[in-house]
């Protein structure tokens, strides 16, 4: 990751290892587009709730795919996630997107309880038992994969903008599997309360 790159303010939070549909159809963002792929580079995705401002913890994302082309130069493109960083400024390029100054944003302490670990998944899958949705195998392939089970799990779990950005901001793993645990007691406590709650609660964008 280079220290200065492009900036995509966008209203959800990308994970490190995650992977999101993006429809590119502003000029200013098809040029961005156009700077990564001509020099074979990426561009962090950061947070924003207002448009007005962003988080300062954001991911670098690279394009793992060009699903599709438009004769407009719109594209629809796949944002794979790599890793944080902490924006410690930002400017706007001469073609209209936001750039910053970057430095890489790591976990404090790598260590995680594997009990813990295996009480965020077994929680994870009762949640989805109740709400009946089902991950495909691409998922649970990807979660075995993923060193930072967290990361994985919240793609999945309902989480508005403030709590993804709460999570990237957090820098043990430990911290992150105890919030999400936490949020499925309180997702389970809404459903036992509101029967006909939808299963779309869950259903929010990413890609196994």
């Amino acid at each position: 990751m280079n220290s200065v790159i492009p900036l995509f303010p966008l209203k959800l939070a990308l994970f490190p290892d995650s992977r999101y549909m993006l429809h590119i159809f502003e000029d200013r963002y098809q040029r961005m587009l156009d700077r990564v792929e001509r020099e074979n580079s990426g561009f962090g995705v950061v947070t924003t709730e207002t448009g007005a401002s962003f988080n300062r913890i954001g991911v670098f994302a690279r394009v793992a795919e060009i699903v599709a082309e438009y004769p407009t130069g719109e594209k629809d493109v796949v944002a794979a996630g790599v890793e944080r960083f902490k924006c410690e400024e930002y400017w706007t390029h001469r073609d209209g997107y936001l750039e910053g100054r970057v430095v890489p944003y790591r976990d404090r302490d790598a260590s995680v309880d594997p009990d813990l670990e295996l009480e965020l998944r077994l929680r994870f899958e009762r949640l989805l038992k109740n709400v009946e949705f089902d991950l495909d195998d691409r998922f649970w392939r990807n979660y075995d994969r993923a060193t930072l089970k967290s990361f994985k799990v919240a793609e999945k779990s309902g989480l508005n903008l403030r709590q993804q950005a709460l999570m990237l901001a957090m820098r043990r793993e430990t911290e992150r599997i105890g919030y999400l645990i936490e949020h499925f007691e309180t997702v389970e406590s809404l459903l036992e309360k509101t029967a006909n709650r939808s299963k779309s609660i869950l259903n929010d964008g990413y890609l196994p």
